[in-house]
């Protein structure tokens, strides 16, 4: 295991000299290596009233390991950044896009998803935000199609820190979730794609035995069904 110089955790850690280490042993530092460090790192900052500034620096960090060995390592920066900020809106949804975007260019569903959400829960209660709010949806069921498609590459592909991927059915069952929700808001404009969606979430929930939820969806489709079509109309 790689030993990190003396010094560099200790009162306020200097980010380039941490930043010029990391790029110096790309090769030898593990994910969990590098994630404990960061911990320590933001520790640092936060024990001195610092987050801003750990934000700020860790920020530029996540940029520059991008153009790296580890770019897989940008994500541990943004999910910690994501953690870090929950109580402050605005610098939440600033990281969990950045890393929302980074996991994309990694071509990393799981984590695009897990920072999608992030921005979701924020603006769940905003009306004023329905527009984004419907994107991030659409966004999210893209994420979960490509996982369930694409199972066993993706997990091959995932790395992480924290917890394991969850089983197949438990994102099959997100992303019924997902198009259940969608199809609630988009039903009055796109009634035949809000059907197209309710058959697929209640395919999915007749393959996992959730009898509670194919009954809802069915009372959701016989009212998108009743409502009157004007598209005839000028």
């Amino acid at each position: 295991m790689v030993k990190i110089p003396t010094g560099i955790v200790k009162n306020l850690p200097d980010f380039r000299k941490f930043s010029k280490f990391i790029f110096s042993n790309q090769k030898k530092i593990t994910p969990n290596f590098f994630a404990t460090e960061l911990r320590s790192i933001k520790n640092d900052y936060m024990l001195a009233n610092e987050r801003q500034l750990f934000c700020q620096r860790a920020d530029r960090l996540a940029e520059q390991l991008e153009s790296g060995q580890n770019r897989n390592f940008a994500g541990i920066v943004y999910s910690l950044l994501a953690k870090i900020t929950e109580p402050f809106p605005k610098e939440l949804e600033y990281y969990a896009y950045k890393g929302y975007k980074a996991a994309q260019r990694n071509n990393d569903p799981i984590h695009m998803l897990a920072r999608l959400n992030d921005i979701r829960r924020l603006i769940y209660c905003q009306p004023a935000r329905l527009h984004d709010y419907v994107n991030i949806l659409f966004e999210q069921e893209r994420c979960l199609k490509t996982i369930t498609s694409s199972y066993d590459k993706v997990v091959g592909q995932f790395h992480t820190i924290s917890r394991p991927p969850a089983p197949r059915k438990d994102y099959e069952t997100m992303l019924a979730y997902i198009q259940t929700e969608l199809s609630k808001l988009i039903w009055k404009r796109e009634p035949d794609l809000a059907l197209k969606k309710l058959k697929s979430a209640q395919d999915i929930f007749r393959r996992t035995g959730e009898k509670g939820n194919r009954e809802y969806i069915t009372l959701l489709m016989c009212r998108i069904k009743a409502q009157p079509r004007f598209e005839n109309f000028a």
